[in-house]
């Protein structure tokens, strides 16, 4: 996103306050949504801002002047200020403002955090996590990275973060992620194709992306027209392994789908998932290939018998493979032959 913008403010003409504007608009329609599902008058409604010294105070801000003109009571308290004012009441008034808020938005910190959180920024992550009732997060929860989701000393537990045109790494990944709450994305306006080329490294599933890859099928078809799956998975007492793994690959559109399992288990798994068929694990590996993907490892077990087989999976096998589970276990001191297989492998 910080790459991004800059191409945006300097090469497209785009104004950093204008994205505030727009940004502080996001916030507000989730403030305003929340605010009307706890069945309250607006005019009777609390809401306490809390900003920070970059563009996400300024986001907060510019979300007070927003609320301000529906009627909605608040009070928007920024750091600057407080540092200025330097008196130990203004700290008490702030933690009453909090503990009465319906809502109290954090705005203290963003995308930029590089340092650990000290001094009075801690104290009012400290406030907002002892005292809100609800905490909407303005695009990631003061304190958590945004490049990897570690916390930083402290940071907000928000029940929910507005994020804008892009979600942030740092509210997937945890611990950051249990921070973040229910997350929101919004659009800001920044071109759809300066996004599409600026991301090389991540990408999330959205329904833009789940239109590109599923297609609508043809009326004369079969089964087989739409991927061979192959599932190697299920042992005595993990036989739901091998069903629910079968059944994920129905649900995500796979044509048709074959689970091998042992004998012991095979009336188990056929009445757990009876659109699939069952076969040998000795025919599973003479016939890897005539699968487009194949799955190995849930329920599978520990055993010498299952090394082996994985082992001639990973070394024979041309197609799609994912590694789970036991099949990790299997190969954890043998990752070398992982680079020399010809299969496309998900670990």
């Amino acid at each position: 996103m910080k790459i991004i913008e800059e191409f945006a403010f300097n090469n497209l003409g785009f104004k950093c306050n204008d994205l505030i504007k727009k940004a502080a608009k996001a916030v507000f329609l989730e403030v305003e949504k929340k605010l009307l599902s706890m069945e309250k008058p607006m005019a009777m409604a609390f809401v306490t801002i809390i900003c920070g010294k970059g563009n996400n105070g300024q986001d907060g801000i510019a979300l007070s002047k927003l609320l301000f003109e529906r009627g909605i009571p608040c009070k928007a308290y920024t750091i600057e200020e407080i540092e200025k004012l330097a008196k130990p009441e203004i700290l008490s008034k702030i933690r009453e403002d909090i503990a009465k808020a319906d809502i109290v938005v954090d705005g203290i910190f963003g995308t930029g955090l590089s340092r650990n959180v000290n001094g009075l920024p801690l104290m009012l992550i400290e406030f907002i996590n002892e005292f809100s009732r609800y905490t909407i997060s303005i695009d990631i929860p003061s304190g958590v990275s945004s490049e990897n989701g570690e916390i930083m000393g402290d940071a907000v537990h928000a029940n929910q973060t507005v994020s804008f045109q892009c979600p942030k790494l740092g509210c997937f990944i945890f611990p950051g992620a249990e921070n973040t709450g229910i997350l929101s994305v919004y659009d800001i306006g920044l071109p759809k194709n300066l996004i599409d080329s600026k991301s090389e490294k991540y990408f999330y599933i959205d329904e833009k992306f789940a239109k590109k890859v599923l297609h609508r099928r043809k009326r004369e078809s079969h089964k087989g027209d739409y991927g061979k799956v192959l599932v190697i998975a299920g042992s005595k007492g993990m036989a739901g392994a091998a069903g629910l793994c079968a059944k994920a690959a129905l649900r995500s559109g796979a044509g048709l789908v074959r689970i091998s399992c042992k004998d012991e288990i095979l009336d188990i798994v056929q009445e757990l998932v009876p659109e699939a068929t069952c076969i040998s694990r000795t025919d599973a590996a003479k016939l890897c290939n005539d699968y487009d993907s194949i799955i190995i490892g849930p329920g599978l077990g520990i055993n010498d018998e299952n090394k082996a087989l994985v082992f001639r999976i990973i070394n024979e096998y041309k197609g799609r493979l994912i590694l789970d589970a036991d099949a990790l276990t299997l190969i954890k001191d043998d990752l070398a032959m992982l680079k020399t297989s010809r299969a496309k492998i998900i670990v």
